[in-house]
């Protein structure tokens, strides 16, 4: 549902070929109140544990847990997600240029899915 109420409908489109670690996708939402549909184009880019705790520690980042999935079951070869809480270092300041892409307070924990997102809607 949109701000008014009305029933939105979206659909997921995923570009072919699947890259060995990104994937492309459009999604499309529309409404019959609307004008026209609004679309979305995606790129997720999915990195292995090792990568994201390399990346993590670049940006002063401190992982306090991690997760194989949203049920908070251990993480294992077989794990469908990599979940990630993570903490900026107190003592340390990163000059990672990721680092300031979000603002994080010194010591508030950091939610990290296994992937970096980017995007626009049309």
């Amino acid at each position: 549902m949109d701000a008014a109420g009305t029933s939105v409908r979206f659909v997921a489109q995923v570009e072919i070929p699947v890259e060995t670690d990104i994937v492309r996708f459009t999604t499309t939402y529309s409404s019959h109140a609307w004008d026209r549909p609004q679309v979305s184009h995606s790129t997720l880019r999915f990195h292995d544990a090792g990568a994201l705790s390399s990346f993590l520690a670049e940006a002063s980042l401190t992982i306090e847990e991690r997760f194989g999935d949203w049920d908070r079951q251990p993480l294992t070869e077989a794990s469908p997600e990599i979940i990630t809480i993570a903490r900026r270092d107190r003592s340390s300041r990163s000059s990672h240029p990721s680092a300031g892409s979000a603002s994080v307070r010194t010591g508030a924990p950091v939610l990290i899915g296994g992937f970096a997102l980017t995007g626009h809607l049309e």
